[in-house]
């Protein structure tokens, strides 16, 4: 019950003791009237600051000149602030809780969810962002990595070579946001592809080693 209602309640319980009282007992009815009109002073007050603050709250905001300008130049200031640190934790919290409604996670793959950012005022931002996986094959382009590092492997290219071409063209591996030499050099091992004579003995025992998991 708000405020207001136990006013009008008071109100309508001060009347009715009011009306019910003798009138020949002029002492009782003089209390219970004035009781009747302070409850109905207390109402009259309540609903005024009521309604003036109902007033204000549908007038809309309006933004001087100056201040729209202040304001359109955070967005472009705003990641020079989040990267150097100026904002603490709890500013950057705050921020995010001021200028965002909420924000919807889809899995696309083991590797890859699409993230939907829905803004105060309903525009919305959809990005796409990759994930960490536990092992090579989960990654949703694996085969297509596959296929040029062998390519790239009989052309002749060294494993560091591959790796920052494929880094290069957007790939990556399992735990890393970029394409590891190692990833490299353990797909082509795994399909019996050396480089030296050396390598034979050693990348025999690795592809054996895959072959167990």
């Amino acid at each position: 019950m708000s405020r207001i209602e136990r006013l009008r309640f008071q109100v309508a319980l001060a009347e009715r003791q009011f009306n019910r009282v003798d009138p020949d007992n002029r002492l009782v009815a003089s209390e219970l009237e004035q009781r009747w009109e302070t409850a109905l002073r207390q109402l009259k007050q309540a609903e005024s600051l009521h309604n003036k603050f109902q007033e204000q709250s549908s007038q809309p905001f309006l933004l001087s000149a100056e201040l729209k300008e202040k304001f359109g130049s955070i967005g472009e200031k705003l990641p020079q602030l989040w990267q150097e640190q100026i904002l603490s934790q709890q500013q950057k919290k705050a921020l995010l809780r001021a200028i965002i409604d909420k924000i919807v996670i889809h899995r696309l793959a083991p590797d890859q969810i699409q993230t939907r950012i829905v803004w105060k005022g309903g525009l919305t931002t959809t990005l796409k962002v990759a994930v960490s996986v536990g092992s090579f094959e989960r990654l949703s382009f694996f085969k297509e990595v596959e296929e040029l590092i062998l390519q790239l492997t009989a052309e002749e290219k060294t494993d560091q070579e591959i790796a920052q071409y494929l880094t290069d063209q957007g790939f990556r591996s399992p735990m890393k946001d970029y394409v590891l030499e190692n990833t490299v050099r353990s797909v082509r091992l795994k399909h019996g592809v050396f480089r030296k004579a050396t390598q034979s003995i050693l990348g025999v025992l690795l592809v054996f080693l895959l072959l167990l998991k």
